[in-house]
């Protein structure tokens, strides 16, 4: 009896090495926070205002986006008592 309980023990020692199981897992968190995969990383909105667009600005804002890490915009087009800009919302120019 005693020497099964010893094997036993023996077993579950060699099974839970804590420190390789740590260290593992800080590489896996340490690896995926410097390279998150696509679905972790950042997402935003990005508002429109009332028309105020052009070409150049927004491929800087998405250049910006890009460098900054994020993955994602929603786009939305709103007016919010800004005097109306060029580009009509979903015109040919927009």
């Amino acid at each position: 009896m005693k020497n099964i309980t010893i094997l036993i023990l023996l077993i579950l020692c060699v099974g839970c090495n804590p420190s390789s199981e740590k260290k593992e897992l800080k590489i896996t968190l340490e690896q995926g926070f410097k390279n998150p995969p696509n679905q972790a990383k950042a997402r935003t909105w990005w508002h429109w205002i009332s028309g105020n667009i052009s070409k150049s600005g927004i491929t800087k804002d998405l250049e910006a986006m890009k460098q900054v890490g994020i993955q994602e915009a929603q786009l939305f087009n709103v007016h919010l008592g800004f005097p109306q800009g060029p580009v009509k919302y979903l015109s040919e120019e927009w």
